[in-house]
This record gives C-alpha cells, structure tokens and sequence, in this order.
C-alpha cells in the first residue's frame, strides 16, 4: 500500500487548502492512501479534505524544537499512531514549521520527505533553523512555488544560484466558475471597480489599502468601489483596522464578500483593476482585469500581470522602478491615463489546464530525492533570539494557554515576532 502524508493548511479557504484539495484528488485517483495533518482543522471549507477533521495538531504551528523532547516524542507518536503500517510512504510538509516537524516524522518512518513551502513571506528564521534548509537544498528535498520563494525563505542567510531555485506549480487557481452569488450580484458597477483577490491577513494588505486611499483622496469626485474577496482568518480586528481608514473617505464604497470557493466570474467583468500576490494575482489576471502583482510582504507593484510583466515566472521581476513604490501612482496610470490601451497584452499561461502533468512532475520531483534515509538531527536546533522567549512560553503553558500569551506579545509589538 502507498501512503502519502501532507502536513498542510485544512483551515478556511485560501491557496493552500485549494492546492491540498486538488493534490489529495490527484493522489487518491492514482491508488495513494492520503492523510492530512493540521495545526488546526476548524471550518474546513471543502468537501474532499473534511474527512481529516479528526487530524488536528496544534503544536504543528510551533518548530519542535521550541518543545520539551518529551513533548515531541508524544506529539511524534500520536501522528503515527494515526498511521498504518505500509512499504512506501511519501511525506510532504507545506510550512516551514511543519518542515521541522516532518522530517522528525519521516526519519521515524523511514519515508522520503518534501519540504514544498507554500506561500512567499516568512516568519523570523534564526541562522541554526536556516542550516536545516540548506540541508534539505543540498540533497534537492525542498521547492517553493516561485522562482524567489527559497531566496526569500533563505534571505541574507545564502545567495541562490540559478540550479538552488527550485518551484513546482501548485496548481490551486481552479477556483472562479459561471455561477451567481447575492452578494456580487447585487454589485452595480458605478465609476471605478477595484478588486482584490487574497487573504486579508497577509501583510501587504494594511498598506495597499493606504494606497488606494492615496488614489481616493487625489481624485475625490471619482467614485470608486473596492471589492475584497477572501476571508480574514479570524483577525476580526484586521477587518476593522480596514473599515476605519475609509471613516473619512466618502468617495470609496467598501465591500467584503469573505471567501467564495468558487469565485463568481462575474465579479471580473465588473471589475476594472485588480490587486493581488502570487496565485491570488494570477487567478485576476486570467479573467483579463489588468491585475497589479506585488510580493506577500510588501505593497510595492512588481508590475502589470500581462503588460508589463510578460514572462513567467513573474517572481522572477524586481518591484517596478518607474513607481518607486508608489502603488498608486500604477492605479492612476491603468484608471485615469490608460496606460494599458497602449501596451501589448501576453495572457498568462493557465498551467491549471494541464493540471495533471504539474502534479506529475511533484512526483518526479520526489522520486529524484535520494533513497538514502539520512534525515537532520532537528532536535540539534537550540533556540535564539526570540525563539528562546518563545520555548520558555510553551514549556510553561499548555498549548491553548500559550497560544493566548503569544498573541498577547504580538499584539502588543504589532508583529508577529513569536511564529
């Protein structure tokens, strides 16, 4: 019997539950048995991926190293209790937290492990928790799902040569669909249309929205509606911290829909622009809505999605000089100067057509992955810096407990400094 094991997102709606569901599909329809391990397993969205409801690992959100190796021993073995015996088993690990915990799991059963990190923007990695992922490099068991995502995981900490930047499609943007919904339905399209597609808590978010006031306040008796599609992960205050920049802004109508799976093809032809990251952006720009790209952590444009970022992958562009930064200065040019009207258009191309040849390549990916069983000593990682004051946290409280004291702290430096 095959097994393969994911340590992924089940929570909500987004990239990462959208890719998880079409890989789980993919890999049961080729005779794999598929089990699916979360940090939390709330309001799961999507029908395929409820069954793991019962997979709920809290700790998972946490590298082990920050526990007691008593504690990782019984977190270790309630995963694999959970687990049948079986001759081939493949692990893959979606964060760079569960990359710590999967190859603690992978060395126990003797499987090969994938570190597939999802997502372009990290938390704080110390230099002893980056020597692991130059480990995974070396041996070719890691890939993002970009061109810069392990530049960017690695940072300052390496420089990548162009062999090291390894990606795989994630294939997750299968999600807009000719159907009616009452909330984009009842939309009248009056002047402008901006729209965004992604999570609300991703961090260039607070700062997009200053940019869109900035276009607001320039153009006051332009009428604009801005329509944000996706959830806010339970960051109830990310939606009012949103709701009070537009207090004074009486030329902007601001509509939350929360997560649509999938999303009305409607919505596109009512919009004029688009804003997004990653699969988020592309999913905008295949509608044919000239979509600004930019990274997770910054709201600084990388470009036009199709104008003037014509070759993928589109991570490969450094943010568009003639902006400076200036996100709204880019709405300007595609709203009021049409700068778009006088570009050529190269569509991007929808990998999602194909989506069984890219999950094909995820397997020969891992059947290139050496058949030695040599895995890093990940217990050996000893907390720096910040992960000190986060290990004292969660050997002193339970993991309810902890969680409550770290967000405390976040809230209180207004970053996420204890992840």
């Amino acid at each position: 019997m095959k097994k393969y094991i994911i340590f992924g997102h089940l929570q909500g709606l987004g990239g990462g539950q959208i890719y998880l569901s079409n890989k789980v599909r993919y890999l049961e329809k080729r005779g794999w048995t598929v089990e699916v391990f979360a940090e939390t397993t709330d309001n799961i969205k999507l029908d395929n991926i409820k069954k793991f409801s019962g997979n709920n690992i809290p700790e998972l959100k946490y590298p082990p190293h920050c526990f007691s190796k008593k504690r990782v021993e019984e977190i270790v073995q309630k995963i694999i209790d959970k687990i049948d015996s079986t001759n081939t088993i493949i692990l893959e690990s979606n964060a760079p937290q569960y990359a710590f915990w999967g190859e603690i799991v992978a060395e126990r059963l003797g499987a090969k492990h994938l570190a597939y990190i999802l997502g372009a923007f990290y938390t704080h990695r110390t230099s002893s928790e980056l020597d692991y992922f130059k480990y995974k490099l070396k041996r070719k068991e890691i890939a993002g799902i970009s061109k810069n995502s392990l530049q960017d995981l690695f940072g300052s900490y390496m420089d990548l040569d162009e062999d090291h930047k390894m990606f795989l499609n994630a294939c997750c943007t299968n999600s807009v669909s000719e159907i009616s919904n009452p909330i984009i339905d009842k939309i009248e399209k009056k002047e402008f249309v901006i729209g965004h597609v992604g999570r609300l808590g991703k961090p260039y978010i607070l700062g997009m929205i200053d940019e869109i006031i900035t276009f607001a306040k320039r153009y006051p008796n332009k009428y604009i509606q801005l329509i944000l599609i996706g959830g806010v992960e339970g960051e109830i205050a990310k939606k009012t911290m949103i709701q009070n920049k537009f207090i004074n802004i009486k030329n902007v109508e601001l509509i939350f829909t929360d997560e649509l799976f999938p999303i009305p093809k409607s919505v596109f032809k009512k919009t004029d622009i688009c804003i997004g990251s990653s699969g988020s952006a592309i999913i905008c720009a295949r509608e044919k809505v000239p979509t600004i790209l930019v990274k997770d952590t910054s709201p600084v444009p990388i470009g036009i999605i199709g104008y003037t970022l014509i070759k993928e992958p589109y991570s490969q562009y450094a943010p568009y000089e003639k902006y400076k930064g200036s996100m709204a200065q880019l709405i300007e040019d595609i709203l009021i100067k049409n700068c778009c009207e006088n570009m050529s258009y190269f569509p991007p191309v929808n990998i999602d057509d194909d989506m069984i040849s890219e999950y094909d390549k995820h397997m020969d990916f891992v059947s290139r992955m050496p058949d030695d069983k040599c895995y890093y000593d990940v217990l050996s990682i000893k907390p720096h810096g910040r992960k000190i004051i986060l290990a004292t946290i969660l050997r002193l409280f339970n993991i309810p407990n902890a969680n409550k004291v770290i967000s405390s702290l976040n809230n209180v430096q207004k970053s996420k400094i204890l992840k």
